[in-house]
């Protein structure tokens, strides 16, 4: 255990000399920010900032060039809920998701009985309902409000 904590301890030695080799002044303008100070009685332990570097350089900030939002202008004729599950819920994926499922369960439980995808289908529209529909208790799930 003493070998483990001895090999840290010179990590962070390692490190902080790094940091303290680090070449900041060819940095463009506006990436350097002051690190903050702090005084040795903020230190809980008592363990001094000596050696850390006094600039931080941030990461550049790359502007979007990208249009955000909906792309398919199609989805502004939707009037069916489905046409949006659709979108993301094709029946290919959901033929996919049922048959990997099927597959794991399979060979995970030897009794497991095939799921259709009709079923798999009312599974995810109970799932996403619960979602939409608060219940404090599971069971009240079943009964008529």
């Amino acid at each position: 255990m003493e070998v483990l904590e001895n090999s840290f301890v010179q990590l962070l030695i390692d490190s902080d000399e790094e940091a303290n080799n680090e070449d900041v002044s060819g940095a463009p303008d506006g990436l350097l920010a002051d690190a903050v100070e702090s005084s040795d009685d903020e230190d809980g332990e008592g363990e001094s900032d000596a050696g850390r570097p006094s600039t931080i350089v941030q990461p550049s900030v790359v502007p979007s060039t990208e249009d955000s939002g909906i792309q398919n202008d199609d989805v502004y004729a939707f009037s069916n809920p489905m046409n949006f599950y659709n979108i993301f819920m094709t029946d290919e994926l959901v033929k996919l998701v049922n048959e990997e499922s099927n597959r794991y369960l399979s060979a995970k439980y030897s009794t497991w009985s095939v799921l259709e995808e009709q079923e798999f289908c009312k599974f995810l529209a109970i799932c996403f309902h619960m979602n939409i529909e608060k219940k404090l208790y599971t069971a009240d799930l079943s009964q008529p409000d």
